[in-house]
């Protein structure tokens, strides 16, 4: 992980982090005022993202295109994430820092 991101370099590490982040946001949506349907995209893409992580992990099912699928799927899960925490964690009053370290 870059020293300027928190967001793990690594496949495994990037889910690792993606499921414990949302574990916690999930557990503080209210009291951090978090639009309930921007969570259920960030959970719905974090799922696609492990589905298709899976895919391209096993030798069995792993090809060019089972590789750009995932590639894509953290992509696109990565510009959420981080637009999420731009718009309503970042500056938000209600977001402490230590909810800040825990997720």
């Amino acid at each position: 992980m870059n020293n300027n991101d928190f967001i793990p370099d690594k496949d495994r590490e990037f889910l690792s982090w993606a499921i414990n982040f949302l574990k916690y946001l999930h557990a503080s949506l209210t009291r951090f005022n978090f639009p309930n349907d921007v969570y259920q995209q960030l959970t719905a893409q974090r799922d696609d993202y492990s589905d298709k992580l899976e895919i391209a992990d096993e030798p069995a099912t792993r090809t060019k295109p089972s590789v750009q699928a995932k590639n894509d799927s953290r992509k696109t899960l990565e510009k959420s994430l981080r637009q999420a925490v731009k718009e309503y964690l970042a500056n938000n009053h209600l977001v402490t820092d230590e909810d800040r370290d825990n997720l």
